[in-house]
C-alpha cells in the first residue's frame, strides 16, 4: 500500500510541474494573443496540445492508481483523492493533501487563463466583423441610388463606359 501511495504522489508531483509549465505558456498565449501574433499564437496552440496529452496521460495514470488502491483498500468505488486522505492514516498523507490542493488551485488558474485568452479572441472577432460590415455598408451606401430620405436618385458609380462608336 506504501508503494501505491508513493507512486500516486509522485504521479501528482509530476501533475504540479506540468501544469506550472502550462500556465506559463497560457502567460505567453494572452501575451501574444494581445499583439495580434499568428505565427507565435501557431506555435503555442501546437505546444498546448502536446502538454494537453501529456496531462490526460498522467490523469489516466493517477485514475489508475487510484483504482488499485480502491481494491486494495476494499473500499466503496468512486474513490476520490480527499476521501482516501481522510479514510487513510499513513504518513504520506500530509504531502499528497498538499498536492491536491496546489492541483486544484492550478486547475482554476488555468481555466481563469483559458477563459480570458478566450473572451480576448471573441471580442477582437467581433471587433473585426464590425469593421468589415461597417466598410461594406459604407461602401455600398456610396454606390446606391437611394437616398436618405427614401428617394431615388443616380447611383455614383465608380466607373461608366463611354460609348465611342458614333
Amino acid at each position: 500500500m506504501g508503494n501505491l501511495l508513493r507512486e500516486l504522489n509522485g504521479v501528482l508531483l509530476k501533475q504540479i510541474r506540468l501544469y506550472d509549465r502550462f500556465i506559463a505558456l497560457l502567460k505567453q498565449q494572452w501575451a501574444v494573443t494581445t499583439e495580434y501574433s499568428l505565427d507565435p499564437l501557431l506555435e503555442i496552440n501546437a505546444k498546448k496540445e502536446v502538454m494537453a496529452a501529456e496531462i490526460q496521460r498522467l490523469e489516466k495514470k493517477r485514475s489508475l492508481l487510484m483504482l488499485s488502491i480502491e481494491r486494495q483498500l476494499d473500499l466503496a468505488p468512486g474513490l476520490t483523492l480527499k476521501t482516501l486522505i481522510q479514510s487513510q492514516r499513513d504518513p504520506i498523507n500530509a504531502s499528497l493533501s498538499q498536492n491536491r490542493k496546489k492541483l486544484l488551485e492550478q486547475i482554476a488558474l488555468v481555466n481563469q487563463l483559458h477563459e480570458r485568452v478566450r473572451k480576448l479572441t471573441d471580442f477582437s472577432s467581433l471587433s473585426l466583423k464590425k469593421s468589415m460590415v461597417f466598410i461594406h455598408s459604407a461602401s455600398d451606401a456610396a454606390v446606391s441610388p437611394y437616398m436618405a430620405n427614401g428617394q431615388v436618385g443616380e447611383g455614383k458609380m465608380l466607373s461608366r463606359m463611354l460609348s465611342v462608336d458614333a
